[in-house]
């Protein structure tokens, strides 16, 4: 596949997971021909918050030019906004390719039988609960410790890779379920985990029964059927769900819900808003 036609697929796959933002930053020599690990670089990250229509139409001539100068190109969604796509790094080729078939991911080879994925998850996070979600999937055995951050920036197909000399190709993507990253959810067994869930010692399952509800009393790792929650979070996420099916713009929807939840003391009211209606969006666009 030509070069620029891996662009357009690989942003093609982020449209369908409803995510239509995202940060283009650029690591450019100081000089011709520095060295990788030594040389002087520096960091063009000016933009951040692009659609994929700015980053086809303005950015691919700047970006080729820069490349081909040396220049490493890096990518991820808008580091800011609330998705339901993860990272994980450094994944063998044959592992990650297993993972493709079974769930919604974007496959990047970055170097000789190494890759990174997008993994498609069921519910959008804001970056700090992206983090707990790679933490979880870390702990079996999953990703890269280092690039554990919520935000953490990944290559971008299509271009060359000065690190390794080599391209840096889109190998897979695939439309199949997202995957739940919960306690309860074991069901990607394709890596030998770092440590058993069974094995796990009071303290860290304390831990992790925490980080599932640290959103509104709801998993902050999994989507909850309105229809089986019956707290006061879940009947305003049906509230959001159903206003938003019936055609109320979703600015309408956030006023009226921002006033419910400020009205019932709701802490972090507008953290609490905008992560339900985000939600919300999402099950509309992937699920109708």
């Amino acid at each position: 596949m030509k070069p620029m036609d891996q662009i357009q697929k690989f942003l093609k796959w982020f449209s369908h997971q409803g995510v239509n933002a995202f940060d283009i930053h650029i690591r450019k020599p100081m000089n011709p021909n520095e060295d990788y690990k030594t040389g002087k670089w520096i960091w063009l990250n000016q933009n951040e918050n692009v659609s994929a229509e700015y980053i086809q139409n303005r950015l691919l001539p700047w970006i080729k030019y820069e490349n081909s100068k040396g220049s490493d190109i890096y990518f991820r969604p808008y580091k800011d906004g609330i998705h339901a796509v993860i990272f994980l790094d450094d994944v063998p080729i044959d592992k990650a390719l297993k993972v493709a078939k079974k769930y919604t991911s974007c496959v990047v080879e970055t170097s000789c039988n190494n890759t990174q994925i997008w993994l498609a998850i069921d519910n959008p996070l804001d970056k700090n609960d992206r983090k707990l979600a790679q933490k979880f999937l870390k702990n079996k055995g999953f990703t890269d410790s280092g690039s554990i951050s919520g935000d953490h920036l990944g290559r971008l197909c299509g271009v060359k890779s000065q690190k390794h000399s080599s391209w840096v190709n889109l190998i897979k993507t695939s439309i199949i379920k997202p995957y739940s990253p919960t306690i309860e959810n074991d069901e990607i067994h394709l890596f030998p985990p770092t440590e058993s869930i069974t094995s796990v010692n009071n303290t860290e399952r304390m831990n992790k029964q925490r980080i599932e509800n640290k959103i509104g009393g709801q998993c902050a790792l999994k989507v909850l059927s309105p229809g089986n929650d019956t707290s006061a979070s879940g009947k305003e996420f049906g509230w959001v769900l159903g206003m938003l099916r019936n055609g109320i713009d979703h600015v309408r929807v956030k006023e009226k819900f921002l006033y419910e939840a400020n009205k019932r003391k709701k802490v972090n009211a507008e953290k609490y808003v905008e992560y339900t209606l985000q939600k919300a969006i999402y099950i509309i666009n992937t699920k109708g």
